[in-house]
């Protein structure tokens, strides 16, 4: 078999491998290390108050519907994690002990879907920022204080047509979670 006949051979050979190649599926593998339990946890009790918008607002039109969506998944993930007695929105009631959290939207991009489809990667990425504030529910005390962000890269939206750039709300709110979790800690 010459080189050339070879080489069409590997051309016409490599779809085939590469369609094998992908159908492989990986297992994953659970997260390794020291579990949160309740008895880790300074706070029983978790008050998110609705999230805000800074009052200098944000570039984009409508952030209502992607605030929505970041507190929705903080509040779920938070419920899920077993870790708290309760998981309330909105201010507690005077006295009340807990940890109470507060989260204002201080920048936020979102590349639409038909932007994403016509600039590819050249719409630039997708952001969101909130401010983020973690106090004693009863004192006052603060307890922390960061600023809790996510942004996408602009080639995984373009490659996903703009999935990553629909999720990033949702990534942040488990990231605002995770920092609650991290807060109430002992």
């Amino acid at each position: 078999m010459t080189t050339y006949a070879r080489t069409i051979l590997l051309y016409l050979a490599l779809p085939f491998l590469s369609i094998g190649c992908a159908g492989a599926r990986t297992e994953s593998r659970p997260a390794s290390g020291p579990r949160l339990t309740r008895a880790d946890m300074k706070y029983q009790a978790v008050y998110v108050e609705p999230f805000v918008v800074a009052p200098a607002g944000v570039k984009e039109k409508e952030p209502a519907r992607h605030v929505a969506t970041a507190q929705s998944t903080c509040l779920d993930v938070l419920n899920r994690s077993g870790l708290f007695e309760s998981v309330t929105l909105g201010t507690p009631e005077a006295q009340k002990a807990g940890l109470l959290v507060r989260a204002e939207l201080s920048a936020l991009r979102i590349v639409g879907g038909g932007t994403r489809f016509w600039l590819g990667a050249m719409a630039g990425k997708s952001d969101m920022r909130f401010h983020v504030t973690l106090r004693d529910a009863h004192s006052g005390a603060l307890v922390a204080s960061s600023e809790v962000a996510e942004d996408t890269n602009p080639w995984g939206g373009a490659w996903t047509f703009g999935a990553t750039d629909r999720s990033l709300p949702e990534e942040v709110g488990t990231r605002l979670a995770t920092f609650v979790l991290f807060g109430a800690r002992k």
